[in-house]
């Protein structure tokens, strides 16, 4: 942050590192599938290392060269109980999405994590996995730790209608489903994150989608193949919400994912007004829509926002708040209540900030109101969550104003080089 001159123009070109769901969930396919594979671009902050440092302690072999990572697949049933508890860190995805995967091993397991980790809900998860035969342990809250006993040797099918439209908890489900007996359903409607659904079809395992229910089939084995993760659209959010509110020249983001299940803040954007360009559109390694961004500097209105373009931006709803003060008027920013329970009670956090910094907010359990101003300077909380850091950092650097934060260290869990990159657009 020192670096960097409040005073500068900004444009030129960036890239923002490799999608973070999509790392996740390559990392734990290439782990299970059998043969190697070659992933390229993968992100490697805090939380995905994470889930590396997870299947490490289960016997697989996984090599980090540069950006990418080499996994020796161990297959379906060649994974060992690890000798400690595993540790999450920060990572909902890790956390949640082994649960799944582990509640079908033949071995005893523990997940831990850090203490923003160890408040977040978890019944979510181990609920229908039990209803599959799983045992887990939890917390009196139902939170972590969380301990895995042995699963039995018959594991039931799922027939479960997904009530959160959540892609953790449908991928957790999905994985488990792959060591059942017969044809798991999992019913729900497409209104969360698609990777996971990809990711099947990319490595032809079974998975069928008719009247608002997936079908999975018992499977014995898959084979791995190589892929390039994409950059990550979260990432690269950040720039372009700085790129409508303080570029003339504009600022390109290359080779960003533009998975339709990800994409929403760019129309969010552009109904208040961004000038934001679509470029070079094409699939990825793996069936991934990937493009280029171009962000230009624009006035923007207030503007209101519902389901489903927040549930599918629920990652951007920080950054979004960020664009709101800066524009003109009010906007409103409604069913959001998942936020509640992410790294931090995200809504409370950006209302109690932006009111720090002289921006009028109000809140309810699923809704922000932002009143557009003129921000001042302020002391930041991050909650200990990369997404709030992050986003009032750009609020800073549009304003031209210095904040004071408590913690900007938590910004590695997902986008290690932020300052590095943000410094490629400074003149």
């Amino acid at each position: 942050m020192t670096k960097l001159d409040l005073d500068a123009n900004l444009h030129g070109t960036v890239e923002v590192p490799g999608d973070k769901s999509i790392s996740h969930r390559a990392i734990i396919f290439s782990s299970i599938g059998e043969g190697t594979a070659k992933v390229e671009n993968c992100l490697l902050s805090d939380d995905v290392l994470a889930t590396i440092d997870a299947f490490k302690s289960m016997g697989v072999n996984i090599t980090i060269q540069g950006k990418n990572v080499i996994i020796e697949g161990v297959g379906l049933y060649g994974l060992k109980e690890p000798s400690k508890p595993i540790d999450c860190g920060n990572s909902g995805t890790t956390c949640r999405l082994l649960t799944g995967l582990l509640s079908m091993q033949a071995f005893k397991s523990m997940l831990v994590g850090d203490a923003s980790l160890s408040v977040r809900p978890m019944k979510r998860v181990t609920l229908p996995l039990k209803q599959m035969g799983a045992k887990i342990n939890t917390s009196m809250n139902g939170t972590l730790p969380i301990e895995i006993l042995p699963a039995k040797l018959n594991k039931t099918p799922i027939n479960y209608k997904l009530e959160i439209p959540s892609a953790q908890i449908f991928t957790s489900l999905l994985l488990a489903s792959l060591y059942c007996n017969d044809a798991s359903n999992i019913h729900c409607d497409n209104n969360f994150r698609d990777h996971t659904q990809r990711f099947f079809k990319f490595l032809n395992i079974p998975l069928s989608y008719n009247n608002h229910t997936y079908t999975t089939q018992p499977i014995k084995n898959f084979t791995n193949q190589d892929l390039k993760v994409p950059g990550d659209f979260s990432s690269a959010s950040f720039f372009i919400v700085l790129g409508v509110l303080t570029s003339d020249k504009g600022i390109i983001i290359k080779n960003v994912n533009l998975n339709p299940t990800r994409d929403a803040l760019i129309g969010m954007l552009k109904k208040m007004g961004a000038d934001i360009t679509i470029n070079h559109l094409s699939d990825s390694s793996y069936c991934e829509p990937v493009a280029d961004i171009l962000c230009k500097k624009s006035a923007l209105k207030g503007s209101e926002f519902s389901f489903p373009e927040t549930a599918i931006a629920i990652d951007e709803i920080p950054i979004l708040a960020i664009a709101c003060a800066f524009a003109e008027g009010l906007s409103i920013i409604n069913n959001i209540a998942e936020l509640r329970v992410k790294e931090s009670d995200r809504i409370s956090a950006i209302s109690k900030n932006l009111n720090s910094i002289n921006i009028q907010t109000s809140e309810n359990h699923d809704s922000l109101t932002v009143f557009g101003g003129k921000i001042q300077s302020g002391t930041i909380k991050t909650y200990r969550d990369h997404r709030i850091a992050m986003s009032f950092l750009i609020a800073s650097l549009v304003a031209k104003t210095k904040f004071e934060f408590d913690d900007i260290e938590i910004i590695k869990t997902s986008f290690p080089n932020f300052f590095e990159t943000l410094e490629l657009i400074y003149e």
